[in-house]
C-alpha cells in the first residue's frame, strides 16, 4: 500500500504540517493538530479526518510509511495508531470550537 495514493489529503497533512513541526516552532504534534483544526477549511479538515479514520481501519497498517511521511520514529504499529487517533480526535474537537 502506498499511503500517498490512497490517502492523499492525510499524507499532505503529515508532510506539510507534522514533518517539520519542531522547526516551525511547535512544541508537539498535538499543538500542530490544534492549529490545523482552527486554521484550515472545513473541507480540508473533513478530508483529513475521513482519511485518518479509514487508515486506522486498515488491517495492514503502514506505520513505517507514516513514520517516513511525518519524520517520526514510531516504536511499533500500536504506538503509531494511538498517535494518529489522538491527532484525529484533536482535529475533530478543535474544529468544533
Amino acid at each position: 500500500m502506498n499511503i500517498k495514493d490512497q490517502y492523499p489529503n492525510l499524507t499532505n497533512f503529515f508532510e506539510a504540517y507534522i514533518h517539520e513541526a519542531d522547526l516551525d516552532g511547535f512544541a508537539s504534534d498535538e499543538e500542530v493538530a490544534q492549529q490545523y483544526a482552527v486554521t484550515e477549511s472545513s473541507f480540508a479538515r473533513s478530508r483529513v479526518i475521513e482519511q485518518g479514520r479509514a487508515l486506522l481501519l486498515e488491517s495492514s497498517f503502514p506505520w513505517e510509511q507514516i513514520g517516513d511521511k511525518t519524520n517520526r520514529d514510531f516504536q511499533d504499529e500500536q504506538n503509531t495508531r494511538q498517535w494518529l487517533q489522538k491527532l484525529i480526535e484533536i482535529i475533530v474537537s478543535g474544529a468544533a470550537i
